[in-house]
């Protein structure tokens, strides 16, 4: 098999300019917050620098590059995924924490490419491909580059490209119609208990137990009971294929740390965009799941459904409350849990909540 090297050139370097006042006097530069770990580019939200022409005409991007974060990383996504660049060639340079590369095409396709990267990089395959320095991550080029990839006839990659793309603009679809659901239940949400005058009292008095989970230090190689950690939470959904795990086949330990349905987790140290993130803990799981730390459980009272304090936790006031208890550090910011129970909560008859709850049920059925 080939190695990634021999199939892509990386003379394109990145750019990053002066800055200029508009986009009409200026280069549009891609940057890492333009990639995503869905491998799909923002262009909505671009960057225009001034940057001489004779420099960017050298290192314009082609549609079909593929470009990797080079430097950055965070602690839940380390350096070296991939996004595919579809934009229009010779108009757009990236930047300087960016690595482009440029498949040759005679070799390989670069759409075909760019899936095995993906799916590489999600496989845990990169790992051992970046350092650390103080507060970034850095990726060692040669050693990424220098993973082994398959690459069949080009026949072959053009059906496994149609394949893709057709299994990735369903779930796109579902993302869209998911979307849309979801709309609808914070519209009703709003619509039963927005400026309606209900009485109040404080998280910590709903709450049977609000607490952190256990510390147990995970490993990549480990098995065992599933454990939470910070990345269940993504998409703001419970997701059971991203658990942590720590050898642990024995839970008499962690009797005090399982889950139970209904509980409600929360992100109480993460990046600012995602902190105060709430997921409601459906029983999903026919196995028993421990608690991990950094994210905070909430066991609601049974006088109160789950179902109601889980979208509240969603709502414009409470995130408005969570902002303003908000601690911020390097790289990334957090509330204490003595800070959050002092949350005031609206409280609707829990016939209210009940039929909140019902039609929640529906949506999810849907």
């Amino acid at each position: 098999m080939p190695k990634i090297s021999e199939l892509v050139s990386t003379g394109i370097k990145g750019l990053w300019g002066t800055e200029t006042v508009s986009a009409e006097c200026g280069i549009p530069v891609i940057k890492t917050n333009n990639l995503s770990y869905e491998g799909v580019i923002d262009y909505t939200d671009i960057c225009y620098r001034d940057i001489p022409k004779d420099k960017a005409e050298k290192n314009y991007l082609q549609n079909g590059d593929i470009l990797a974060e080079k430097s950055g990383g965070t602690k839940t996504h380390s350096v070296g995924y991939v996004s595919y660049f579809d934009g229009e060639s010779n108009r757009f340079v990236c930047n300087n924490f960016i690595l482009a590369l440029r498949p040759n095409r005679e070799k390989c396709l670069s759409k075909y490419l760019f899936y095995q990267m993906r799916y590489m990089y999600e496989n845990g395959i990169f790992a051992d491909c970046y350092n650390r320095t103080t507060g970034i991550q850095n990726l060692q080029v040669g050693e990424y580059l220098g993973k082994s990839v398959k690459n069949p006839v080009i026949e072959e990659q053009e059906q496994a490209v149609s394949m893709l793309d057709a299994i990735v603009s369903q779930i796109d679809n579902a993302k869209q119609r998911l979307l849309a659901l979801d709309e609808l239940v914070k519209s009703r949400f709003i619509e039963m208990f927005d400026n309606k005058d209900f009485g109040e009292c404080l998280f910590e008095d709903i709450c049977d137990c609000l607490r952190n989970g256990a510390n147990i230090k995970q490993s990549k190689t480990a098995s065992g009971y599933p454990i939470t950690r910070i990345e269940t939470l993504s998409n703001d959904k419970f997701n059971l294929d991203r658990m942590g795990y720590a050898d642990i086949f024995d839970l008499e330990k962690y009797r005090k740390y399982l889950l139970q349905t209904d509980d409600i987790l929360i992100s109480h140290i993460n990046s600012t965009a995602y902190l105060g993130r709430a997921v409601r803990y459906k029983g999903e799981s026919n196995i028993p799941i421990i608690h991990g730390m950094n994210l905070l459980c909430a066991r609601i009272k049974p006088m109160y459904n789950a179902t109601y304090i889980e979208h509240y936790l969603k709502s414009v006031r409470a995130k408005d409350y969570i902002r303003s208890i908000t601690k911020q550090a390097v790289n990334q910011a957090s509330i204490s849990t003595t800070e959050l129970k002092l949350m005031p909560i609206p409280v609707p008859p829990i016939s209210l909540q009940n039929e909140f709850a019902e039609f929640v049920k529906l949506i999810d059925k849907s």
